[in-house]
């Protein structure tokens, strides 16, 4: 499963060696969850295990450096949207039996109209 941000607008992705991070909500910290939910200024948004945003929306203060590394605090928010972040982000991904369904329905349907 491709490792993208959530932030709208936003068209980062995971690339080996790129200087941009990923960091899964805290689902496991209901509150600190639900600030990272608030700024993304998404309605009706539901973060999953593997909803990411990237590093690129966290001020340098968010991050502490250990042994010369980057590690997000434990309490970071995310604040830093240079897109516009307003709108409804719709769950883009779809189960195999969706796909399964919405492909014999396209092919059900152009093989009827060809005969």
């Amino acid at each position: 499963m491709p490792v993208i941000c959530a932030a709208i607008g936003c068209n980062n992705k995971f690339v080996k060696g790129s200087d941009i991070r990923f960091y899964r909500f805290p689902l496991s910290k209901p509150q600190l969850s639900s600030k990272w939910v608030s700024s993304l200024g998404l309605k009706n948004f539901v973060p999953t295990p593997n909803t990411c945003l990237c590093s690129e929306h966290f001020r340098a203060d968010c991050f502490r450096d250990y042994n010369g590394k980057q590690f997000l605090r434990e309490d970071a928010v995310p604040t830093l949207y240079t897109h516009g972040h307003e709108g409804t982000r719709t769950n883009h991904c779809f189960s195999y039996v969706q796909i399964s369904s919405l492909l014999f329905l396209t092919l059900f349907f152009k093989v009827g109209l060809n005969t």
